[in-house]
This record gives C-alpha cells, structure tokens and sequence, in this order.
C-alpha cells in the first residue's frame, strides 16, 4: 500500500500489508510533472552536514509560562518588559529573544532581536514576532525556518502558527540543500503546513533547478514526514522499441486498509494505454487487481489489454483459499509490452484456484488451474494440461516415541486439453521408514509402494492402465569433526543413498505432467529421477557424497563448503519419457559444488557436472562477486550447458569520484558471439539531489530482435523525481545483488 510511512500502517486491528509507495505532489498544471520515488532503507542524507544550528532541548509539555531575562520591567498595565538574554517556554514551545514584551493578561508575547522560535517541528529564526499563548497561536516576521522531522528548510517573509499542528508561510522558499547551496529551491507565494497530516500544500509554486525553472504549480501538496497520501507517483519517461512511452500513475489513499492506482500511459508508436490496480487488506484476506487496457494498438489495429487477480484469504487456523487469475488479449501482448527477453517471451499465462489445508502431520489440497498458451507450439500436444481439478493428500507420523514413522502421499488428478490423450490419475504411495539421528550420523531405511491408476479418453490403447511398484530405498550419514590450529572447525560429511525400483515397461501410461528433473545436487538423493508419478524410475543405484565445511565457531561463518557427490547405477534405466533413449552409463555426472567466501567482501560459487566417461562437462556455473562497501559491486558470471548454453555476464557499480558512481553490464552469448544485453550508466549523488543516466541494449523477443533503450531520473530529495523510476528497475534488474549492496540513497 502506498505510504509516506513504511511500511504502510492499517488501522491497529488490520495486518501490515507491508507494500510501499511515496505520492509527492498533487498537480494541478500542465507542463514537467514531479513525483515521490519509491522509498529506501539507506539514509538518503548520509552525505549532508550537521545543521549548524542544533535545535533546542525539548521544552516542557505543560502549559506553565516561564520566562528569564537579564532585566526586567513592569509596566502599569501589567505589561512585563525583559531584555538581555530573554528565554521563554510553554506547552512544548521555546522563545529565545533580545527583548521581550508579555502581556500577562491576554497572555501575548511580543519579540525583536535576534528571535529564536522553535515548537517540536519548527526551527524558526526572525526579526521579530508575537505569540498569543493560550491560542498556541503566532506570527513571525523575517523568517529562516528548518523542520526538525526532515531536512526541509527555507525563507519567509512572514510565518504564521495558527493553532498547534497547523503553520502558514507567506513568500516562501523550500529546500533540502544545506545552507548555501540552493541547487534546488520550491518558491511558492504561500505555504500551508499541517504537522498533524504531515503535508504542506504550495500556492503559485516555481520549482527551479540550478537556477532554471522546471515546473510552474498553481497548488501543489508535498510530504513534511513518511506518511502516505493521495497523490501522483513517480512519472515514467522512456524511449525504447515502441517509441516514447511516458506513464503518469496516480495513487488514490482510500482508507487504511486498500487503496487503488490508476495509470494513463501514452506510447507514441501504440496509442494510449490506460493502466490500474486495487489492493485491499483485511483480517482474513488480502489481494490486488491489476489490469491494463489499450482500446486500439496504433500498430496491431486491436484492442490490448491483461488482466490479473490474486487473492489469498485465511479461512480457519488450518485452511486457507488461494486465487491466481491471468489473461491477455493475445499471444503477443507480452512481446509488445515487455520490456525483457524474460518477458517477452512468457510462454504461458496459469490461473489457479486452491483451498489449502495443514495440520501436525497432515497437509491437503483441492485445486484448480488453466493456461492461455501464449507460445506458437508446432505440436499441440506440448501444450500444458487443465488440471480440473486436482486434490491431494499428504500426511507423515511417528509411530509413538520409536524412530518408525508411516507416510501416505495420494493424488487424484483430472487432465484436459484440446488434443491428445485426457483423463484422470489416481496415485497413491503408502511407505513405512525409521531414522535414528546421533551426534555422529544418521541412517533412514523406508519401504513404499506407489500406484498410479488412470481414467483415460482418446487413448490409443488401454482406457484403464495402471501401475504398482514397490519403493525402497537406505539413507546413511556420518559426520567427523577436527579442530584446526586457526581456531576454525572443519567438518567431514559422507552420504550413501541406495535405491531399488524394479523395472515395469510404462510405455502404455499417458504423460500428463511428468518430465526429467533437473540434475543437480539434490537429485542423488530423490525417489525417482522424475517429477511426477507418470514414469517411475527403475532403478539399482548407489549415491556415493561428501561435503566438508569450515567454520569458524567465534563468529558463526562458513567460510567454505565443498560437496562432491554421484551415482553408481548397477543396472541401464530402461524406464524413459516417450521419444527418450535407454540410459546406459554405469554413473551418473560426477557433481560438484564449491561455495567459498574467504572475506566478508569476497564471495565464490562453483557448480560442476563432469561426465567421466566423455571427459568434458555438462554444466558448468561460475560465479564471484565482491562487495567491499561504500556503494561498490563487481559481478562474474559464466554459466554452461552443453548443446544448450554458454554464456558470461558482468556487471559493476563502482564509485569514482565523490560524488559519481559508474553502473555497467555485459550479458554475452558466447555460443552465438551476441550481447543479450549490453547496460552503461552514471549516478551523481549530493546532499540534495541525484542523477541517474542509464542507455541499454537488449534483446527483447525470442525473434532474437533488439531494442534500444534511455532512462533519465532526477530526484530532488525530500520533494520528488523527475523522469521515473524506471532507470531503478533497469539497473535492480540487470546488476545482481544491486539492491542488497549497490543500492545508492538516491533510491529514498
């Protein structure tokens, strides 16, 4: 939820949503428009210097009026007249002046010389000014004010407190910057604060840069504190593939627990596009809806749009109700609009409805779910399946206080699509196991048997197949420690898995959901080198693993963990996704991974599959990053497949000047000797105001087409950004580890 207060505050009785948005200004001109950019956990004012006014201790609360002075007079009138080092407070106020006039009875205090004011969120210095006591009320003339929630400060010709938490300034200016530097500056002919509400609203405002006017505000509202209102948001100016395209979102604060966006956006090569999302929070449930809306695309000479829903709701201790719904007006919507090759090239959009229940020992599902297939698949039968709907059931106990425990895992599916083979499945696997943990190791025998039956339309044999195997399977483990002469522990940890499937040919089962796992590290120690019970792996096989760790017990790192890990396969794997081969190799990649971080600013990661019998490698990823502080970061990646992919990816942030910080990325295929996306950019940070200059290249279909792409953000601290918020999510995007070590204050 869009707050000036993060995270975003519900009334006390509501959950914390936790979403975060900054509205700024509230703009009523036609010309540049100013928005918040969103909010950071960096202090944006670390480069500022310390107010060389602190302000004054807090005064007392009560209403008691308390004066001291050098000399004082009494007038007939009852009027007090104090001179030389005259002090005064009441009811949370301070008054620091020359001289001083009180008026007991009408409780006015009349100041000149050298007039210091402060309440708790004003700082205020002035020629001279009178404060009428029992209406908290006052005016000051000659005004150099500060507020003390935030770094805002200015000039006025005159300043008014009108009751507590309302104050009014006439001929005004306003800024972030330090004393004597005024690189940006907000000059209104009058200003209204409301402490209370935490904004100042500007009538007949010029916003001026370095001098140079950028935006003429006839009414304008901006932020004294964090927390959120109605608003205009950040105003989105980029230049890509589809020409100009400036998004202009604004934020509408409708209670404390949901809120709604609405965002025109004016693509120059498309048309206008209308953008929204509404976000509720309740005790039970919370959502967001979001859709975008183009009545007719300039170049497809369609109407475009996308819709999307979620919803999650807690509708006991146990049970709850999941909504996910997805969909765009075409196959093309995401190649157009995207701004990504991860975008675009979203094969499918998946809506699902889920009730989800768990206990101690149980967990339990009722699902449904569909896909708009986005893809152009030459083979409709590579399309996913409906599952319409899918239930499950999984539960797992111990048997009393012994180390036996039982399992039941079960599944009833019902599969549909427009071509091929479609029915229901039914799959159930039963297992009894025991583990005994010591301090030394571990060992888990266990002993299933899975079945899985089916229901099928439009088979080409059997209407009726099924399957029963029996499961077992023996996990072992030890663990040896040594105590090194540095202090630091280095751990031994050997691994035996065996597994028996017996072979049954499965050609006659259907493949509904069910493909190779991925082989990585642990996959040496799965039930079934599948990831569904359409094909159940036969399988005579050994999985042989170590790891060692070092740690170091005085400060809790892991410096370093190296595990090693592959399998013996004592018979081929005859079982096989249809059109697969018969696997003959007596063992499988020898795995490796390597995670090593020998400093705290340094950091490595190595994976290695290594095919011995061919001596080469099937997969090879590689990664390094250091991160010594100081807003600096440099990325290497390099990641291998084979006959697949092969390709390096660099990427920095790295300061070379005080104030400028360099941003760069190289994401290079290797295989094609093409830049999938090339990243070059610039930050200047001060005090005050920042600068984010970013260019890209990029491919952006899986045509393999590329665009071009220029991100320009100004942000003014404390008052907003000009240009959008867009160059961040370039530059968050595309630098791993960006917003966790590179992340610049301008990010406020």
């Amino acid at each position: 939820m869009a707050c000036y207060r993060p995270p975003c505050q519900p009334r006390s009785e509501e959950p914390d949503i936790g979403l975060q948005r900054r509205p700024l200004l509230l703009l009523l001109a036609v010309g540049p428009l100013v928005a918040a950019a969103p909010a950071r956990a960096q202090d944006p004012w670390g480069m500022c210097p310390q107010p060389s006014q602190p302000a004054l201790p807090p005064a007392p609360a009560d209403a008691v009026t308390r004066f001291s002075a050098d000399h004082l007079e009494t007038t007939p009138e009852g009027i007090y007249v104090l001179r030389g080092n005259v002090q005064g407070s009441t009811a949370g106020q301070r008054l620091e002046a020359d001289r001083v006039t009180y008026d007991d009875e009408h409780r006015v205090a009349t100041a000149s010389g050298h007039v210091l004011y402060q309440s708790d969120t004003l700082l205020v210095n002035a020629d001279q000014g009178e404060l009428q006591l029992d209406q908290d009320q006052g005016r000051l003339a000659g005004v150099d004010y500060r507020l003390l929630r935030g770094h805002g400060r200015g000039e006025a010709e005159e300043a008014e407190r009108l009751d507590a938490t309302h104050s009014r300034l006439h001929r005004v200016t306003y800024t972030t910057c330090p004393p004597g530097n005024v690189d940006w500056q907000l000059k209104a002919k009058r200003v209204d604060l409301d402490h209370e509400d935490g904004s100042g609203t500007a009538h007949d405002a010029v916003l001026r840069f370095k001098g140079v006017p950028v935006a003429w505000l006839p009414w304008a509202t901006f932020p004294l504190d964090d927390r959120r209102k109605s608003g205009l948001l950040v105003p989105t100016i980029s230049s890509a593939g589809n020409g100009l395209d400036v998004r202009a979102p604004y934020y509408f604060n409708l209670a404390p627990n949901y809120d709604a966006t609405l965002t025109p956006r004016v693509i120059s090569n498309r048309g206008l596009m209308m953008g929204g999302e509404f976000r509720y929070l309740l005790p039970r449930h919370q959502g967001t809806l979001r859709f975008e809306y183009m009545p007719h695309d300039q170049l497809a000479g369609e109407d475009r749009g996308l819709f999307q829903y979620n919803n999650a709701s807690n509708l006991s201790e146990h049970w709850r109700f999941d909504v996910g719904l997805n969909r765009a007006t075409d196959a093309n919507y995401f190649e157009d609009f995207g701004d990504s090759l991860d975008v675009s090239a979203t094969a499918y959009l998946r809506s699902a409805l889920a009730l989800t229940g768990e206990g101690t020992w149980w967990t339990a599902a009722l699902e449904a779910d569909d896909y708009q297939v986005l893809a152009d698949f030459a083979d409709p039968t590579r399309k996913p399946y409906q599952r319409v709907p899918r239930m499950w059931v999984d539960a797992r106990q111990r048997v009393g206080d012994t180390p036996v425990y039982w399992s039941m895992g079960s599944e009833l599916v019902n599969f549909q699509r427009d071509a091929g083979a479609t029915g229901t499945r039914f799959d159930l696997y039963p297992s009894l196991g025991a583990r005994v943990d010591n301090s030394w190791g571990y060992v888990e025998p266990r002993l299933g048997v899975r079945y899985t039956g089916y229901t099928l339309d439009g088979a080409t044999g059997s209407t009726n197949p099924s399957r029963s195997l029996p499961v077992a399977s023996l996990d072992a483990g030890l663990v040896f420690e040594r105590f090194l002469d540095s202090g630091k522990v280095q751990t031994l940890e050997p691994r035996f898995y065996y597994l028996y499937v017996p072979y049954e040919n499965q050609d006659t089962l259907p493949v509904f959901d069910s493909t190779n796992f991925d082989f990585e590290f642990g996959q040496l120690f799965r039930d079934n080198r599948f990831s569904g019970p359409d094909r159940i792996g036969d399988a005579n096989q050994l999985t042989l693993a170590v790891t060692s760790r070092l740690l170091d017990p005085a400060t809790g790192r892991n410096p370093l963990t190296v595990s090693v890990g592959q399998i013996a396969y004592f018979r081929d794997r005859e079982v096989q996704l249809p059109g697969e081969p018969v696997e003959t190799a007596s063992t499988s990649p020898l795995i490796t991974e390597v995670e090593y971080s020998p400093l705290d600013a340094w950091s490595a990661v190595l994976g290695l599959h290594l095919d011995l019998q061919d001596n080469q490698s099937d997969k090879t990823v590689l990664g390094l990053r250091y991160h010594p502080g100081g807003g600096k970061l440099l990325n290497f990646s390099y990641r291998f497949r084979r006959d697949l992919l092969k390709v390096a990816d660099v990427s920095a942030v790295w300061p070379f000047a005080r104030d400028w910080r360099l941003l760069a990325r190289w994401y290079y295929d290797l295989d094609s000797n093409r830049t999938l996306e090339a990243l070059a950019g610039l930050e200047y940070e001060s005090c005050c105001w920042a600068l984010r200059l970013v260019t890209r290249h990029y491919v952006h279909n899986r045509q393999g087409e590329t665009r071009d792409g220029i991100y320009l953000q100004l942000v003014l601290k404390g008052l907003g950004t000009l240009g959008g918020g867009r160059a961040e999510d370039v530059v968050e995007r595309g630098i791993l580890g960006y917003q966790e070590y590179g992340a610049s204050a301008m990010d406020f």
